[in-house]
């Protein structure tokens, strides 16, 4: 009886070639060979393909593709200023909270410490409502 291996996976066919593209890839980002919007498309189109991924449940895939969103945001971040300063973040936040959301009802908690949290958040919230300067509003909620 033959043991099945775990990289037969379809994600795993043609893992050099996929590697070999992303060294290329890499080379022309690093040297600045691909031109400014390109890599702009290419990021937007490396997160929507993330997003895809989330929403269909294919974790698999998406942590294949998620590193190279995570290395690439350094590069956007120094060199196009077009691109939203918290892109990956907010990428996390929508694709890991929308898996939470969906599986919520399946999961429970392993602590009762999350309602710490949420009642942190909360307060975070609702001190935000009346803050003494209104430009320090919107880091602190962004962070809590």
């Amino acid at each position: 009886m033959a043991v099945k291996k775990p990289y037969h996976s379809i994600a795993y066919k043609g893992i050099v070639f996929k590697y070999i593209i992303a060294f290329i890839i890499g080379l022309g980002v690093g040297f600045r060979y691909i031109p400014n919007p390109v890599m702009s498309g290419m990021y937007i189109l490396l997160c929507a393909i993330c997003l895809y991924f989330a929403l269909r449940e294919n974790l698999d895939k998406l942590f294949m593709v998620l590193p190279f969103v995570c290395y690439t945001e350094v590069y956007m971040r120094g060199y196009i200023k077009s691109m939203p300063y918290l892109m990956v973040e907010y990428l996390y936040l929508a694709m890991f909270g929308f898996l939470i959301l969906k599986h919520l009802k399946d999961k429970k908690a392993h602590s009762h410490a999350y309602i710490l949290m949420i009642v942190f958040a909360l307060m975070e919230l609702l001190n935000g409502l009346f803050p003494d300067d209104a430009r320090l509003f919107k880091p602190i909620i962004i962070n809590s």
